[in-house]
């Protein structure tokens, strides 16, 4: 539900606003949802109410469904449809890879540190610093190759 509603929001913004800035504050805006759900688990840990569970794991899904979506657009944005491909290829790639050493990662945090606040904090920063690329990427390319 929520990947058509991304969808639909990039549309309407990218088509009022000129360059993308609006996608990419869109995007950043989403990754937000994954620091909000880290901090949440923070604060509130295990046995919270059932409540903060539900919203961290909506959290979680909001900005994960977005995100391939966004890549998908920005990929074909940035780097042209000529090796299209190629490029979002590699950066599904990395995306997947991620999601399988991204666990092994949170264990040995969590081994070494003796609870998840640790690998919950680095994740926000992660995702923190992923949306500040977002919002200072430049201005697409035009057609021809050229800014």
């Amino acid at each position: 539900m929520v990947r058509p509603l991304s969808m639909d929001l990039r549309q309407r913004v990218a088509a009022r606003i000129e360059a993308g800035e609006s996608v990419r504050s869109i995007a950043a805006a989403l990754m937000i949802f994954g620091v909000a759900a880290c901090a949440l688990a923070v604060y509130f840990p295990p046995p919270a109410i059932i409540i903060w569970a539900i919203l961290v794991g909506a959290m979680i899904g909001v900005a994960a469904s977005a995100e391939l979506d966004l890549t998908a657009f920005f990929t074909a944005r940035y780097f042209g449809l000529r090796h299209y491909g190629q490029v979002y290829g590699v950066t599904f790639a990395a995306y997947h890879a991620g999601i399988g050493l991204g666990p092994v990662l949170v264990a040995m945090l969590y081994d070494l540190s003796g609870s998840y606040t640790v690998p919950l904090i680095v994740n926000a920063l992660l995702i923190l610093s992923a949306a500040g690329m977002f919002v200072t990427l430049g201005r697409y390319p035009d057609e021809t190759g050229g800014h």
